[in-house]
């Protein structure tokens, strides 16, 4: 029934802009503020060493998360590309920016206004793969941009999130396990590739961090998975792919826009954006959805926003008595 159908959108992209809009006085995203302040807003816990908060969330939408490890990132992205489980050791290799302190060397995701763009990529994929080929490891483009490492041994090794490393000194996002130290040496290895390499010149010279990490996570590979039903899902996102291929289910196209997302829905349905534009979150996502709960179409809508939870229950909208409540309250609530 349309009254119980209940959504979960996810936007891992938005984060950046997210984070500038907590440093605003003004509301200037009234849709936004308006289903905070109606709902609930609470953080999400960072609680998977090698998993961003987006990725463990949308495991436990789909009743896959009780046993993460079960699901490593960058096998998972690679089936994402393959439509089918992956076979092998697969890593993920991950751009970013080492910044040294006084007493602590931390690490910086490049996003947002910082992100690489593809002809930076395109110019570091030679030297990189040459550098892992000549230790017995492959560098794999896939379809989303993202870099896949294959392996044709396995790894004993945990590895830590960028998201993880990126939230506190980076000695304690290191690697751990028996393979730890030829892991770690490999990324000092690669930090010496990319010194003064020509894209990190260009960089300097507009005042961006220059790529000075290639950061190895998300290592493992997929045991057989018995196949289970899950819930309809819509986006492009390669890990949410990866997810169903794994499966033996498919994910279908987004719409373009939550009006049409609302009507090819069933009873409960995940959601993955692609959008970096809090603009375009606005109008072509948060309003639309708002007139949903509103005439009754959807039930609860569920915001995964960078390390927030918008929660809306279409009752929680009557409650006009309460006011909106912009990102930069957020982590008072």
């Amino acid at each position: 029934m349309p009254q119980q159908r209940v959504l979960t959108l996810i936007a891992p992209k938005i984060a950046p802009a997210l984070a500038q809009a907590a440093g605003e006085e003004t509301a200037r995203w009234p849709e936004l503020a308006k289903l905070a302040g109606r709902g609930s807003v609470r953080a999400l816990e960072l609680s998977a060493r090698d998993m961003s908060r987006w990725q463990l969330t949308l495991l436990e939408r789909l009743g896959l998360g009780s046993e993460p490890a079960r699901y490593p990132v960058a096998a998972v992205l690679r089936s994402g590309d393959e439509g089918r489980r992956a076979e092998g050791f697969w890593m993920q290799a991950t751009p970013m920016h080492w910044l040294a302190g006084l007493d602590t060397l931390d690490a910086v995701r490049l996003e947002g206004e910082s992100a690489i763009e593809r002809s930076e990529r395109e110019q570091l994929f030679e030297p990189i793969a040459g550098h892992l080929g000549s230790a017995g490891l492959e560098l794999v483009k896939a379809s989303s941009g993202e870099w896949l490492v294959r392996s044709e041994r396995a790894w004993e090794v945990l590895t830590t999130s960028p998201e993880t490393a990126s939230a506190g000194p980076l000695e304690e996002a290191m690697p751990r396990g028996r393979d730890s130290v030829p892991l770690e040496r490999l990324m000092t290895e690669l930090q010496m590739i990319l010194h003064e390499h020509p894209v990190n010149t260009s960089r300097a010279r507009r005042g961006m961090p220059e790529v000075n990490a290639i950061w190895l996570h998300g290592v493992g590979s997929l045991s057989e998975l018995p196949e289970r039903a899950l819930p309809d899902a819509f986006g492009d996102e390669l890990y949410l792919r990866g997810l169903y291929a794994v499966h033996g289910q498919r994910v279908q196209a987004l719409p373009g826009d939550a009006a049409g997302l609302v009507a090819a829905m069933r009873k409960e349905a995940i959601a993955v954006l692609d959008t970096e534009y809090l603009d375009e979150l606005e109008r072509r996502w948060l309003a639309p959805l708002r007139r949903a709960l509103s005439r009754g179409a959807l039930a609860q809508v569920d915001l995964v926003l960078g390390r927030w939870l918008v929660r809306v229950r279409r009752g929680a909208l009557l409650k006009f008595w309460r006011k909106g409540r912009a990102p930069a309250q957020w982590a008072s609530c």
